[in-house]
C-alpha cells in the first residue's frame, strides 16, 4: 500500500477519534421509527429524552458543562417541550431531561399517523450551534386502545369512537 493510500485511511479515523474526545453528549429515547408512540384519540402522554454529558467521567472527555438547544421540525400540532428548549447538561451527568407532551385531538380516527422530529443541537462557548447533534424522529400512532367511548360529529351526527 503506497503512503498516499495509508495517509488517506489514517485522517478519517484520526478525526473520528478526535471528534470523540471533544465531547461525550448523548441522547436516549424511548421511542423511534420502527419503536412507534402508541396512542389513544383524545389521549395526552408526556415521555422523556435523557440528555447525557461524558457520565463515565473519561478523560478524553471536554470537563466543562454542555449548553444544548432542541429545535422542533415536525409534530408540533401534537407535541409540546413542557421544559423547554434550551438546556445545560452538567459535565459527568445522565440526568438531564427532556420533557415531551404529546396530545391527540378528540376523535381522531384509528390508524393515524403523526410524525415528531427535532433536532437537538450543542451550542459552542458564544452560544452559537455546532455542526453535530442529534435529529430524534418517532412516529405517533393512534390505536385502538381501550378507552372510555368519545362522542364525535361525523357528517352533522353524532358518532361514538371506542
Amino acid at each position: 500500500m503506497n503512503k498516499l493510500n495509508k495517509l488517506s485511511l489514517v485522517i478519517p479515523l484520526f478525526l473520528i477519534l478526535s471528534a470523540l474526545g471533544v465531547s461525550a453528549f448523548a441522547i436516549t429515547s424511548s421511542y423511534w421509527s420502527t419503536n412507534p408512540m402508541l396512542m389513544a384519540s383524545g389521549e395526552t402522554k408526556d415521555t422523556f429524552f435523557g440528555l447525557q454529558n461524558c457520565p463515565a467521567l473519561l478523560e478524553s472527555c471536554d470537563p466543562t458543562d454542555l449548553k444544548v438547544v432542541v429545535i422542533p421540525l415536525e409534530g408540533t400540532e401534537i407535541s409540546t417541550f413542557i421544559t423547554g428548549t434550551e438546556y445545560t447538561i452538567p459535565f459527568g451527568t445522565d440526568n438531564t431531561y427532556i420533557d415531551l407532551q404529546v396530545s391527540i385531538p378528540k376523535c381522531t380516527p384509528i390508524d393515524t399517523s403523526y410524525n415528531i422530529s427535532f433536532l437537538v443541537v450543542p451550542l459552542d462557548t458564544n452560544g452559537q450551534m455546532l455542526n453535530i447533534g442529534y435529529n430524534i424522529n418517532f412516529p405517533v400512532i393512534v390505536t385502538s386502545a381501550d378507552i372510555p367511548a368519545l362522542k364525535c360529529k361525523k357528517n352533522g351526527k353524532d358518532k361514538i369512537i371506542r
